[in-house]
Formats: structure tokens, C-alpha cells, sequence
């Protein structure tokens, strides 16, 4: 689709002669190209001795999408342009000062991001540099050392830049930057560099051509990537280009798409600069550090979690750490609710001791039951008591072997033990871990076994067996 659209605006006040400029912008998004052509006006002083000056843009924009699932990005957006004259041929190669700003609106507004590739602010060398192939500096074999003189705006250069050598008008990227020392570490250039080459990481225009990564100056991580965005170009001294480019999507961000058009500040808290509350389809989280790996803020009087099935709640954890099963309104530290049958016994909880070997018996699962204990100085946790359920036997996959018993244990000088079992069979033992009836109380060859009833005064009748055996 091919638009045309004739635009004016005022002469800049600074300029003192002006001349037409074009802009055409390509942008290459979801496989679809769109061109639009713009005319307006443009300031000779921006591009030298242009007496006629045109411009036009090609522009390439891969904006990548803020959020990618389970992959990092390179946060940053490639730009790329031509620069011709009025009659369509490409300006002379040289550095430009080129400004790009990013805007909320088509028109009007302050920019919501500001970035400027100029002689201000980046850094050029002009002949006095030294040039080592493959120094052991940057690596050895494929790395170029430059040493240079020159350290205005040196603290510009950075891995992954592009650095131009306007001499031999041909780029490299930037492996390390070590301004302390005045040196750079290049991957080894096309041709071989000398010590008289001009360098800079300002836009260097070659045959018209220029190619930029938008964040390199100015991080682009405080702009909020949820919302409509414009971009807004300004070369040398002249006024912002009209109209804007919108900003469009990648590939890659119809994936990220399945957060209900929000997005993920990484690193960083959903609701500081992207959306507080969405629905989100899949969410899944993977971390190998030794931090927290997710954690839940609530300020307000709201629960902080509450997780639904078909909009029944199934776990919900109250700003008063409630956790609620099956509930949504937990009046406890642990409720747990499940719709059961009546008249039969619904299971609301399971727990399985997963260990298994040929000899079974004494294997079980349990409850173990904590007490804080006071003191002055290290106040700390002991043990209470225990409810477990264990193998009598060697289990095996025949039922015949799968019997067990359920022993409740008590604490006493600081140590837990048995007080009451209740064996396969269904007899229950008191101060024994053997019972031989319905009933069995007492320790056998001693005078423990006791049997007290109470009466509603102070006294009590209590049955208790002598020293000999068989009476009483």
C-alpha cells in the first residue's frame, strides 16, 4: 500500500535558507511493507554544503517486543536509514547528528524517550591511534587493540557498538571498551586499520546508508513498551520530521501476546512501569538463582492470592496468611474444604511416604507436631508430638502384607515416644506397642497398667494389677 500524503510547517526560526525534503519510510513488521512518502521542509545548515538539500529516509524498524518468554533480549531497536538529495542521489559520506525521540501521540506532547548521536556526546578519534592485530589484550587471535589519545565522551563506548573508521569507510563492532586505559578491543575489521584512521561511534553515512541500534546511548528500559508509541526523527539543526512512525509489532510479540497485551518489566514489579492487573493466559516462571524466585507484595486489604478454576476459587492466601483449600474466605492458618457425598467420607488430604524397599516394616508417614519453648536469650522450636501411620510388615503388592498400625506420641522430658497404638486388627494399645485385645493397658511384668474412674467429687475407684501375675 502506497500512501502520499503533502504536509507543511513553519520555517525553523535559526534557519536562513530552506529547501524541500522528502521521507520515505519503510517499515518491515509482520512481514507486511508499508511505504509513505512526506514532504516538508529542511534546513541547508543541517547537512553542510547541501544548497538544495533533500532527505530521504528508508527506514527498517525491528522493534523487539518487550517481553519474550523463557529467552533474554538484546533491549535495544534497530533503525536504518538513507540520506539522499533532492534528486534522489545519496549525500556525502560523513558523520550527522542525528536525534530520536519516542512519543505517546502522532503530534504534539514532550517525548517519552530522547536519544542523540552527536559529536556532543559520543566519541571521535582523528589520526592518532595504534593498531594491534589479534593482541592478547582483547583475546588474542581475531580481536583488534586500538589505543588511542583522545578521552571526550570516551565512557560512550561499549560492547556491541559499531565503531566507524571514516578513513578506510568501513565499521567494526566494538568487542570491549577499556577507557581507564585508553584502549578499545574491535573484532578484526575488513581491512586492516592504521594508525593515521579517523574513528568515532557517532551515525557515519556511507552511499547514503546508515544503520543505528536505538537504546545504545539511552537505555530504552524506563519506557513503558504497553502502549501506542511514535517515533520522531531529527537530523543536524533542523525541526522534527512530520509526521511520526508509529510503532508496530514483531513475530515475535503476537507470543507475548498471550499476557492479554501486557507486559513484563525483567528485571523489575509488574505495576512500576507496565500494567498492575491483567489476565493472563499461561504464565510460567523459571529461575536458577539463589534469591526469591517469585514473590507476592500486597499493600493493600485485598487476599494476595487467589487462584480459580471456571471462577471457583481453589487456593486463596489472605493478607492475614490464611491459606484457604478449596475455599475462598480461610478463617484459619490452613482450611481446607472439598464438596463430599453424604453419608460416605470424602478424603481431604493424602500423605504418602514414597520410600519403598524389600524390608518394609516400620515404614510410615507421619505428623510431627512443634512447640516454641521460652528463653531469654535464643527462644527456639522442639518437638511435641506425633501422629504416624506405619508398615507392620514387608509390604508387597499382595494385599495380604499391607497391614499397619497408627501410633500417637507424646512428649515427655523433652523426648517423643509412643503412648497409644492402634494395630492392624483394631486392638488398642495404652503404654503397650503390642496389644493383645480390644483393650490392652499397661506394660506386661509391671504395676503400671492402670485403670481410673472418676467419680464427680475428688474420688475415683482405679483398677490396678498386683506384682504377681493373674491378680489383681
Amino acid at each position: 500500500m502506497i500512501e502520499r500524503v503533502s504536509l507543511s510547517r513553519k520555517e525553523p526560526k535559526y534557519a536562513t535558507k530552506l529547501s524541500q525534503f522528502r521521507l520515505f519510510g519503510l517499515a518491515l513488521l509482520n512481514n507486511i511493507s508499508s511505504i509513505v512518502r512526506v514532504r516538508g521542509l529542511f534546513s541547508e545548515k543541517s547537512f553542510r554544503k547541501l544548497s538544495t538539500a533533500g532527505l530521504v529516509f528508508t527506514l527498517i524498524l525491528n522493534v523487539l517486543a518487550p517481553f519474550a518468554a523463557g529467552a533474554a533480549i538484546n533491549p535495544q531497536i534497530n533503525y536504518q536509514g538513507k540520506l539522499t538529495d533532492a534528486s534522489n542521489i545519496p549525500v556525502g559520506d560523513g558523520v550527522y547528528d542525528v536525534s530520536f525521540s519516542i512519543y505517546t501521540a502522532a503530534g504534539g506532547g514532550s517525548a517519552a524517550w530522547t536519544e542523540t548521536w552527536s559529536s556532543s556526546n559520543l566519541w571521535t578519534e582523528t589520526g592518532s591511534i595504534t593498531v594491534s592485530v589479534d593482541h592478547a589484550d582483547c583475546g588474542g587471535s581475531g580481536a583488534t587493540k586500538i589505543a588511542y589519545s583522545s578521552g571526550v565522551n570516551e565512557s560512550s563506548l561499549a560492547a556491541g557498538q559499531y565503531l566507524w573508521n571514516t578513513t578506510k569507510k568501513e565499521p567494526a563492532v566494538i568487542k570491549s571498551a577499556v577507557p581507564a586505559s585508553n584502549y578499545l578491543c574491535i573484532y578484526n575489521s575488513y581491512t586492516e586499520w592504521d594508525s593515521t584512521d579517523d574513528l568515532t561511534n557517532r551515525v557515519y553515512v556511507k552511499s547514503g546508508l546508515f544503520s543505528v541500534m536505538l537504546g545504545t546511548v539511552t537505555s530504552l528500559s524506563s519506557l513503558n513498551f504497553n502502549q501506542e508509541l511514535w517515533l520522531g526523527v531529527t537530523v543536524g539543526g533542523d525541526s522534527e520530521m512530520i509526521p511520526r512512525k508509529k510503532f508496530g509489532a514483531v513475530p515475535a510479540a503476537f507470543e507475548a501476546q498471550k499476557l492479554d497485551n501486557k507486559t513484563w518489566e525483567a528485571p523489575g514489579t509488574i505495576g512500576s512501569t507496565t500494567a498492575s492487573s491483567g489476565a493472563f493466559t499461561t504464565l510460567s516462571s523459571t529461575y536458577t538463582g539463589a534469591s526469591t524466585a517469585f514473590t507476592v507484595n500486597q499493600l493493600g486489604a485485598g487476599v494476595l492470592v487467589d487462584i480459580k478454576q471456571n471462577s471457583a476459587s481453589k487456593l486463596t492466601i489472605t493478607n492475614a496468611g490464611d491459606v484457604g483449600i478449596g475455599t475462598a474466605n480461610p478463617t484459619s492458618l490452613l482450611d481446607i474444604e472439598k464438596s463430599g457425598t453424604a453419608k460416605s467420607i470424602t478424603d481431604i488430604a493424602e500423605i504418602t511416604n514414597s520410600g519403598n524397599a524389600v524390608d518394609m516394616d516400620g515404614t510410615g508417614s507421619g505428623l510431627l507436631f512443634n512447640q516454641w519453648y521460652y528463653d531469654a536469650s535464643a527462644p527456639a522450636v522442639a518437638d511435641a508430638g506425633r501422629i504416624a501411620v506405619v508398615a507392620e510388615a514387608d509390604w508387597t503388592s499382595t494385599a495380604g502384607t499391607q497391614d499397619s498400625y497408627m501410633a500417637f506420641s507424646t512428649a515427655l522430658n523433652g523426648a517423643v515416644s509412643e503412648k497409644v497404638r492402634i494395630d492392624s486388627s483394631g486392638n488398642m494399645g495404652i503404654g503397650t506397642t503390642n496389644p493383645g485385645a480390644l483393650l490392652d493397658i499397661g506394660l506386661a511384668g509391671t504395676t503400671l497398667g492402670t485403670l481410673r474412674l472418676e467419680g464427680n467429687t475428688s474420688g475415683y475407684v482405679q483398677i490396678q494389677p498386683a506384682a504377681a501375675a493373674g491378680s489383681w
